[in-house]
């Protein structure tokens, strides 16, 4: 979608289709992941399931400039509201609840302006939103995955320091994944 930004002369049919993949397979990989989201199963569901009920409407239906709008707006609608439900459940609870909410209030807005301005909009207009809100969007999951990956580094060495040869030998795969060739901390023997 940032190639949006760039692009001047993207015919309706190439940006509908560009839409529908993109919606398709991020409703998939959301509803795919909702499992493992244990305190947000529901809404992970749901917004996979309304991603990719969105992504094959927009590829097999032919829409005309101003449904293709419509169809965006309440997209990015019912997806920043689900974002939003989800972080109000795991508030407190998560490390990048933050970065959640600047791609939920991201989503909201551009719908809601998607919805009041559509026929005075120019086609390079809406171009342009949705390639700045992918912008947002992708700017706030790296920070998120930034985030969460300190916090799995930090878990990984807290419970290295126990002992545990099991966690010590995911502990040392970690360190081997990201590169870093340090020994392991020093534990001291369990004494029974």
């Amino acid at each position: 979608m940032v190639a949006l930004l760039r692009c001047d002369r993207l015919t309706l049919g190439a940006l509908v289709m560009l839409f529908g993949v993109y919606a398709l397979v991020d409703g998939s990989l959301a509803f795919a992941a909702a499992p493992q989201r244990r305190a947000t199963e529901g809404e992970g569901r749901i917004e996979g399931f309304l991603g990719m009920a969105f992504g094959l409407f927009t590829i097999w239906a032919e829409l005309s400039l101003s449904m293709f709008v419509h169809v965006v707006a309440v997209w990015a609608i019912l997806t920043g509201v689900l974002e939003l439900a989800a972080i109000v459940r795991l508030r407190g609870r998560s490390p990048g609840e933050l970065s959640l909410g600047f791609a939920a209030l991201g989503a909201i807005p551009l719908g809601v302006t998607l919805l009041v301005w559509p026929s005075e909009m120019a086609p390079l207009a809406i171009v342009a939103l949705l390639g700045c809100y992918a912008l947002l969007f992708g700017g706030s999951m790296l920070v998120l995955a930034f985030q969460l990956r300190k916090l799995t580094m930090h878990f990984h060495s807290r419970m290295a320091s126990r002992g545990d040869p099991a966690i010590d030998e995911v502990a040392a795969r970690a360190r081997r994944a990201r590169g870093d060739r340090c020994a392991p901390l020093a534990v001291a023997p369990k004494t029974s």
